[in-house]
């Protein structure tokens, strides 16, 4: 008897055809990914190039001799080679043969004329803000949504390819073998139980559903490229850039300078932090390189207060933050932010990862918590549940503390409370796009509650007021990067300060104000007229709404006061979505949002911009307009950062309403001198006793004192 039986030929067949198959599709998903790429990187390079360019042609041939090295620029430019990309093109034979250059001259000038272009190769950026009339953007473009479409797809394809791919192919070769029962007869022993064994785990390969994953790969794939993937791409894009620049940056591989994803760490550091290897299987997002950056700064470290400026996408970093935990066994993980932004947080963490949030707030807090404590989870609450909740050893992860800064007064309970919980926290992340507004004390505060022997090596700088030594100092708690710096597709943002003269009308209402002292009428100057068809801001704010409506763009209004945003509400009618304002509920607020988002071109957005100057992105909004200024220069930042942020397309807008002769002007003064101040110690991280300066109160009292006397000596000079 037959030791070595053999298998059914027509279920061998099926069996080896059906793996073969399986292997065939697994492999066609991950070459339209290769596709895709090596479309993207040709495209690109043209367009890089053709950037390049652009910036040559901008040199003229003056900065050849800029270092005084003899080179006779006139020659060149009677020869009519006006610019560094004029004189590339000519090349060096063209310059050999111009009368008075020679060789010796023509070699000169090519070696700095390349200098200038590998300086332009780093500056050189490809904004892809031309995709309906430039081809090879567009194509890029699409081949960008279609790697977005089939990310989850091509990953988990190019996984079971390495896989399996190099092995199937002996099984299948093996299996073979026994097709043919002449063959079969002549075979060994030895290669009759590897052909068996071949088939044996080929078949058991598809019992365990190889083949129909496969084929689902396959059918998604298919499904993607049949559709218009050019409009698609388009659309998507115009919705959100953020998705396709983030692939864009990874398929390129073109790094940032390392001062600018790093915040101005040293080197030394920086290399320390890059060696940290990141699992995030559990994303659904791509990240930035200065994100990635700083994902692994805050694991390593621990204990950080992430102050990057807004817009730059903290959120998806503490969000990758807890993906990365979580696939190295930690379950639980806690944020604490406005209850304004709750609903956005839910849909941060389900958007950008496989994880799903709970909320625990309201009346029934009590049990979500529970719930959470006991099955772990991304749990979202509020400073104000967190004074309520009955805390006690509880397992925290990592605990992401949303608009820190709100936590700066040491005395108050949601303090007290958050600071118990960032003492059971294994993981602690602070976040705050203005970490210090006015007060050095705030940040070491803030610090203190992270890291006390870094507060206290703060404090003991802070006189040097040096950037270098804050860095040095703050370095393993505090990273804070600037957009300019890591943004480089941002597209420009233009402000403009728009002056108005007050009428008869609106000079009567802003002396009445003054002469009563009351700083919150004075402040409103123009808005605070009887009939807002009488205010001159009114008038020019419905001017650039038009304008806005005819170049097809969104406005946000922000306004401090609530009679501001009714009048503006009044005035500008059925166009107008909101108001957000604090008294609104969060899940409306998001409802606010997404219906603006959809709306038509000349839509209006209004805000109290304490309310909505934090934790939104309206990046449909490229118009944004302030009806008065702010008196801290990080409030008026936050409300631009609404829309000037990562995925903003267009160029942004931002028009400043003011009056003449008011108190328009001394605010003015008063928030262009803590500007400077602020942005030297935001963004330089320079610490000093500068930052003192008096009290809002006080300095209004000033202010409109000043303002009384300068318009009783001006109507007395006029009488």
């Amino acid at each position: 008897m037959e030791k070595y039986t053999r298998p059914d030929k027509a279920s061998m067949k099926v069996a080896v055809s059906t793996v073969e198959q399986a292997d065939k599709q697994y492999q066609y998903v991950v070459d339209v990914a290769e596709d895709c790429r090596r479309q993207i990187l040709q495209e690109y390079r043209a367009e890089k190039k053709e950037a390049v360019y652009e910036l040559l042609k901008n040199i003229s041939v003056e900065d050849l001799n800029r270092q005084k090295q003899g080179i006779r620029v006139s020659l060149l430019k009677n020869a009519r080679l006006e610019n560094i990309y004029q004189v590339l093109c000519a090349g060096r034979q063209r310059l050999v043969n111009i009368n008075g250059i020679g060789e010796a001259g023509a070699d000169k000038i090519m070696k700095i004329a390349r200098l200038y272009y590998q300086e332009a190769e780093k500056k050189a950026r490809v904004r892809l803000d031309d995709t309906q009339k430039n081809p090879r953007q567009a194509a890029i473009l699409q081949g960008l949504y279609v790697l977005t479409q089939l990310q989850e797809g091509v990953e988990r394809a190019g996984s079971i390819q390495k896989k399996y791919h190099e092995s199937l192919q002996e099984k299948i070769k093996s299996a073979r073998q026994m097709q043919g029962a002449v063959g079969w007869l002549f075979k060994n022993n030895q290669q009759k139980q590897q052909a068996l064994d071949a088939y044996h785990q080929l078949d058991t390969l598809v019992q365990r559903g190889y083949a129909v994953q496969a084929a689902k790969l396959y059918g998604r794939t298919r499904q993607v490229l049949e559709q218009d993937t050019a409009l698609l791409g388009q659309q998507a894009f115009e919705r959100n850039t953020a998705p396709f620049y983030a692939q864009l940056e990874e398929i390129t591989g073109e790094s940032l300078d390392e001062k600018a994803y790093s915040g101005g760490l040293s080197s030394e550091y920086v290399q320390s932090i890059e060696t940290l290897d990141l699992d995030l299987s559990l994303m659904r997002s791509t990240l930035r390189q200065y994100q990635l950056f700083g994902v692994k700064y805050i694991i390593q470290n621990r204990r950080v207060l992430l102050g990057d400026e807004m817009g730059l996408g903290k959120t998806i970093q503490a969000i990758a933050c807890m993906a990365h935990l979580k696939a190295q066994g930690k379950t639980h993980f806690l944020v604490v932010c406005p209850v304004s932004v709750m609903v956005n947080w839910g849909r941060e963490v389900a958007g950008h990862s496989t994880q799903q949030a709970l909320e625990i707030h309201g009346l029934d807090r009590g049990e979500e918590y529970d719930r959470w404590k006991q099955d772990g989870g991304v749990g979202i609450t509020t400073y104000e549940t967190i004074t309520r909740l009955e805390l006690g050893q509880e397992r925290i992860d990592l605990l992401v503390v949303d608009e820190a800064h709100y936590v700066k007064n040491p005395q108050a309970q949601r303090t007290k409370a958050l600071g118990r919980l960032a003492e059971e926290a294994e993981y602690v992340l602070f976040l705050t796009g203005t970490p210090l507004e006015n007060r050095v004390e705030e940040m070491t505060f803030l610090v203190s509650m992270l890291n006390e022997k870094v507060a206290k090596k703060l404090e003991r700088v802070a006189a040097l007021s040096t950037a270098d030594s804050f860095r040095e100092a703050a370095g393993e708690v505090y990273l804070r990067r600037i957009r300019e710096d890591v943004l480089t597709e941002l597209p420009e943002k233009e402000e403009k300060q728009e002056w108005c003269a007050m009428n008869r009308r609106e000079k009567e209402a802003y002396y009445q104000s003054l002469l009563e002292g009351n700083y919150m009428a004075v402040r409103q100057v123009s808005w605070n007229v009887e009939d807002i068809k009488d205010s001159s801001k009114a008038v020019r704010l419905l001017e650039l709404c038009e304008t806005a409506r005819e170049n097809g763009r969104r406005v946000i209004v922000f306004s401090f006061f609530l009679h501001t945003i009714q009048a503006v509400m009044q005035l500008l009618g059925d166009r107008c979505y909101g108001p957000i304002s604090g008294g609104i509920s969060g899940k409306k607020r998001q409802e606010i949002l997404d219906e603006f988002g959809e709306s038509e071109p000349g839509s209006v957005l209004v805000s109290q911009i304490i309310a909505g100057g934090t934790g939104i992105n309206v990046q449909a909004a490229s118009v944004v307009i302030l009806c008065e200024p702010q008196w801290k220069p990080s409030t008026e930042e936050q409300a631009i950062s609404r829309a000037y942020r990562m995925g903003q397309k267009q160029r942004v807008m931002v028009h400043r309403l003011l009056t003449e002769n008011s108190i328009d002007e001394r605010m003015l003064e008063v928030l262009q001198g803590k500007t400077d101040i602020f942005n030297n110690f935001a963004q330089e991280s320079v610490a000093g006793e500068r930052l003192k300066e008096m009290s809002e109160e006080s300095a209004m009292k000033l202010i409109i004192r000043a303002e009384l006397e300068r318009y009783q000596e001006e109507e007395t000079l006029a009488q």
